[in-house]
């Protein structure tokens, strides 16, 4: 990912970034905005990923996400 290469607007893989941060963007605010049980989290942050977060798995909403350079 980390290349160097320009990623062109409105290429195919521009278009799999947008669509993948706007997910991520509408599990973020489900989790920060509405109740949900520690089963309902756990299934939530498994989507991005598309893999299963153990049982032991525990978040304390707000969750959000610090990006650095």
């Amino acid at each position: 990912m980390d290349s160097g290469r320009l990623i062109p607007a409105g290429s195919p893989v521009h278009e799999k970034m947008h669509s993948l941060s706007q997910e991520a963007l509408r599990i973020t605010m489900e989790i920060n905005n509405v109740y949900h049980t520690r089963e309902e989290i756990i299934r939530l942050m498994s989507q991005p990923t598309g893999r299963d977060i153990d049982e032991s798995f525990g978040l304390f909403p707000p969750f959000y996400t610090i990006i650095c350079n």
